[in-house]
C-alpha cells in the first residue's frame, strides 16, 4: 500500500506534465492573443517543443522520460514529506504535497542546465546555450502551482485510505 501511496499521486502529475506541453504544442497554432495568454497559463511548456516534434523515436522517447522523472522526483519527495508531516492537518498536508509537484518540475527541468553547465566546464569553456534557464525554470514552478494541486488532493485522499 505504502508503494501505491507514493506512486498513483506520481504518475497523476507525469501525466498532467506531459499534457501540459501537448496542450501548449496543440495551441501553437492559435493566433488569438486572450486564447494564447490563457493556454500559456493554463498549460505552461513543460517539455520544450522540439522535443515534442523531434524525429522518430524521439518525440517519443524524451517525453516518456520526462514524465518518468518527474514522476520519481515527485514519489521520492513525497517520501520525505510524509515523514515530516506525521500528525499534520489536512490542509497542511495538501499544501506540502502541492509544493512537492512545484519543487519537483523544477528539479526535472534543471537536469538539463546542469548538463550543460558540467558538460561546458568539464571541457574547459564557459557555459553557453542556456539563456533561457531561468524562463524554463519559472515554467515548470508555474506548472507546479497551477496543477500541482491535483496530485496533492489525490495523495492527501490516499493517506485518508491508509
Amino acid at each position: 500500500m505504502r508503494t501505491v501511496r507514493a506512486w498513483v499521486p506520481a504518475m497523476v502529475a507525469a501525466l498532467l506534465w506531459v499534457a501540459s506541453a501537448g496542450v501548449e504544442l496543440l495551441s501553437h497554432g492559435v493566433r488569438h492573443p486572450v486564447v494564447r495568454g490563457v493556454d500559456h497559463f493554463l498549460a505552461p511548456e513543460t517539455l520544450p517543443v522540439d522535443h515534442l516534434t523531434a524525429a522518430a523515436p524521439w518525440g517519443l522517447v524524451l517525453p516518456v522520460l520526462s514524465a518518468l522523472a518527474l514522476a520519481g522526483a515527485y514519489a521520492a519527495l513525497l517520501a520525505l514529506v510524509r515523514v515530516g508531516r506525521r500528525g499534520a492537518p489536512a490542509v497542511t498536508a495538501v499544501a506540502a504535497y502541492w509544493m512537492v509537484a512545484v519543487l519537483a518540475g523544477v528539479a526535472v527541468a534543471a537536469v538539463p542546465v546542469v548538463a550543460d553547465v558540467a558538460g561546458a566546464l568539464s571541457a574547459g569553456a564557459l557555459p553557453s546555450g542556456i539563456a533561457d534557464v531561468d524562463g524554463h525554470l519559472m515554467t515548470a514552478a508555474h506548472w507546479g502551482v497551477v496543477w500541482g494541486w491535483v496530485p496533492a488532493v489525490v495523495a492527501r485522499l490516499l493517506d485518508r485510505t491508509a
